[in-house]
C-alpha cells in the first residue's frame, strides 16, 4: 500500500512539474490576437447570437518549425502545408484520439482533403458497400454518435476537427447541475491546426532560401445556455484538458520537427497524389 501511495504521489508531482513547463513554453494567445484567416474565428463568432449554444471560451498555443531548405525544391506552397499537417496529426497523441473517438481506420489524406465531402458518414461503413445480410449491423452503425469528425476545409492553411462530448455524460451533468451542482460538460470541441508559412529570403541574392511555419493550435469548447446559468467544467478538470492539448501540440511539432528529412518529402508527395 505504502509503495502504491508513494508512486502516486510521485506521478503527481511529476505530471504537476511537466504541465507548469509545457503551460510556460505553450502560453495561451487571447483571440483577439489570432491570425484573422484561422477558421476558429469565423466558428465562434456564429454562435455569439445563438439561443442554444456558446463558446465559453477558446485556447490557443503556438509554436514554430523551420523546414528543411531541400523541401521547397521539390514542394509548391500547397504541398509544404500538407506535408506539415499531415505529420502533425500522424503524432502518436492523435493516433490514440482517432483510434478511441472514431470508428473508421486512420488514414492521413483525410487531414488534408478540401471536397465537401468529408462528414460525420465518412466515419461510418458505407451502405453501398453493406449487403442485406448486414441489416442489424448498419443500423447499429447508424445510430453511433460520430465523437469526432474532421469538418470541410476552407483553406490549405487549416485542419478543423469537432470533438462531440457522448449525450450520456452532457445530460448526466445537465441533470446534476439543475439540482446544485455548480458545473456542467461541455456539448462539443472544435480543434485547429492552422499553419502559416514565412519565407526567408537571401539578403545578397534576394532568393527564398527556406521556410518558417508559424503553427497553431486552438481549441473552443460549445456549452448549452441551459437555463443561462453560465455552468462549465471545473477548473482542475479544465487544468487538465489544457495540459493534454498542449500535449497535442508539442508531440506534433516533435514529429514534424523528426520528419522534416526524406520522410517529410515522401508524406508531401503521397498526400499530392490523393488530392
Amino acid at each position: 500500500m505504502g509503495i502504491i501511495r508513494k508512486t502516486l504521489w510521485t506521478t503527481a508531482f511529476a505530471a504537476t512539474g511537466y504541465g507548469y513547463y509545457l503551460s510556460k513554453q505553450y502560453e495561451s494567445i487571447p483571440f483577439y490576437q489570432l491570425p484573422k484567416s484561422m477558421q476558429i474565428n469565423s466558428i465562434v463568432n456564429d454562435y455569439k447570437n445563438d439561443d442554444k449554444q456558446y463558446f465559453a471560451y477558446c485556447n490557443t498555443f503556438h509554436d514554430k518549425v523551420k523546414l528543411d531548405p531541400k523541401l521547397i525544391l521539390k514542394q509548391t506552397e500547397k504541398d509544404l502545408l500538407n506535408t506539415i499537417i499531415v505529420n502533425f496529426f500522424n503524432s502518436s497523441f492523435y493516433r490514440f484520439e482517432f483510434s478511441s473517438l472514431s470508428q473508421r481506420e486512420f488514414n492521413l489524406s483525410d487531414f488534408t482533403k478540401t471536397v465537401p465531402d468529408i462528414t460525420k458518414k465518412s466515419f461510418f461503413k458505407s451502405k453501398d458497400l453493406q449487403n442485406k445480410e448486414s441489416q442489424d449491423l448498419e443500423e447499429k452503425t447508424e445510430s453511433a454518435e460520430p465523437l469526432l469528425e474532421i469538418l470541410p476545409r476552407k483553406s490549405n492553411n487549416s485542419t478543423v476537427l469537432k470533438v462531440s462530448v457522448p449525450s450520456i455524460i452532457t445530460k448526466s451533468t445537465t441533470f446534476l447541475s439543475d439540482y446544485g451542482i455548480p458545473y456542467r460538460s461541455n456539448d462539443s470541441s472544435y480543434q485547429e491546426l492552422y499553419v502559416e508559412l514565412r519565407p526567408e529570403i537571401n539578403e545578397q541574392t534576394r532568393v527564398i532560401e527556406t521556410y518558417s511555419a508559424d503553427v497553431y493550435f486552438s481549441n473552443a469548447d460549445l456549452y448549452s445556455k441551459h437555463l443561462f446559468d453560465g455552468k462549465i467544467m471545473p477548473r482542475l478538470v479544465l487544468s487538465v484538458l489544457n495540459f493534454y492539448n498542449r500535449l497535442l501540440l508539442q508531440s506534433g511539432i516533435s514529429n514534424i520537427n523528426e520528419a522534416l528529412g526524406s520522410h517529410l518529402v515522401e508524406a508531401a508527395s503521397t498526400v499530392t497524389e490523393t488530392n
